[in-house]
């Protein structure tokens, strides 16, 4: 139920910082690669970790995807760096489900 909260809580947020991304980077361009990076890793991350869950546990897996969430909720607090901003956009949107 936790990662269930979080992950929501990871949604709502992405599409609340839309504008203050566009603030920061001043290219829509840069906000789109942010945007997609949470949303590929929110497509694509759960059919890998179906299997990955079978192979090696699934309460294991699901606390290292929600360690990596909060890893990339922390690394793009600040928005310091583009890569960095990306990266964590990726990371926050891995998700189990």
């Amino acid at each position: 139920m936790l990662a269930e909260i979080f992950s929501a809580f990871e949604s709502s947020m992405i599409v609340a910082r839309l504008s203050a991304w566009q603030r920061i980077t001043g290219d829509p361009v840069m906000v789109g690669w942010i945007l997609s990076s949470y949303l590929l890793a929110s497509s694509a991350g759960p059919a890998l970790f179906v299997r990955l869950g079978d192979i090696f546990g699934h309460e294991q897996l699901l606390l290292l995807v929600n360690l990596l969430a909060a890893i990339g909720s922390t690394i793009s607090a600040p928005p310091e760096n583009f890569t960095v901003m990306v990266l964590g956009a990726l990371f926050r949107g891995l998700r189990v489900p």
